[in-house]
């Protein structure tokens, strides 16, 4: 990861006691505090919960703005442990600009933030890039560069 975002990890000021939080395996080497997605092939699951295991869920780092399930609470090596929290108020780099009360977008590069843009496609010309998806809304704002509290929703 080139931009290591916030350099102090998962930084959680509040989660209500109650953080929803999921464990899964990393397919690459993931950052705590880095915004991260599932992924991985299809037919993981049986329809029973008996079959069911943590290797079933795989992680990476989130590699664009629709993809989000949460943020990496621990540092985790390809094919190790990670636990993924999905609710709380964490501390994420401010990668555009953050507006109090707004609801909050990834810009795609697994650790920024900033309130979400109109999600417009221009023209046809670019039917494969999607609109923008909500992650949750800030609290705290910020500019570009700096550091925005954002209550996560995943």
């Amino acid at each position: 990861m080139a931009d290591p975002g916030n350099a102090l990890g998962a930084v959680v000021i509040f989660d209500a006691d109650s953080p929803r939080t999921f464990t899964g395996r990393a397919l690459e080497a993931i950052s705590g505090g880095e915004l991260v997605m599932c992924s991985g092939g299809t037919a993981a699951l049986s329809s029973g919960a008996t079959g069911f295991a943590t290797t079933d869920i795989l992680v990476a780092v989130s590699d664009d703005n629709q993809r989000f399930n949460g943020i990496a609470l621990n540092q985790a090596g390809s094919n190790t442990n990670v636990t993924v929290a999905q609710r709380g108020a964490y501390i994420l780099k401010a990668g555009g600009s953050c507006l109090p009360g707004t609801v909050a977008e990834t810009i795609g590069d697994s650790v920024a933030v900033q309130s979400l843009s109109s999600g417009v496609i221009p023209d046809g010309l670019h039917t494969n890039i999607m609109a923008a998806k909500p992650i949750g809304r800030i609290i705290v704002p910020d500019a570009s560069g700096g550091f925005a509290l954002v209550h996560l929703n995943a």
